[in-house]
């Protein structure tokens, strides 16, 4: 097989799109942050901490 000029048959067959989590990082500027747009299975939210510790200091 030719390859295109600037792609390889690896990423003609493998397309690498974003991943879905990540497309609110895309977004305008100036559009509003998501919640919680990491989750991390059995982690308190990092936002959260640092909003209480920001609160206490």
């Amino acid at each position: 097989m030719q390859e295109t000029e600037g792609e390889s048959e690896t990423e003609r067959r493998m397309p690498n799109p974003s991943a879905k989590e990540d497309a609110w990082a895309f977004g305008p500027i100036g559009s509003p942050f998501p919640d919680n747009p990491v989750r991390a299975t059995g982690q308190q939210n990092m936002c959260k901490l640092l909003d209480e510790y920001f609160f206490l200091t």
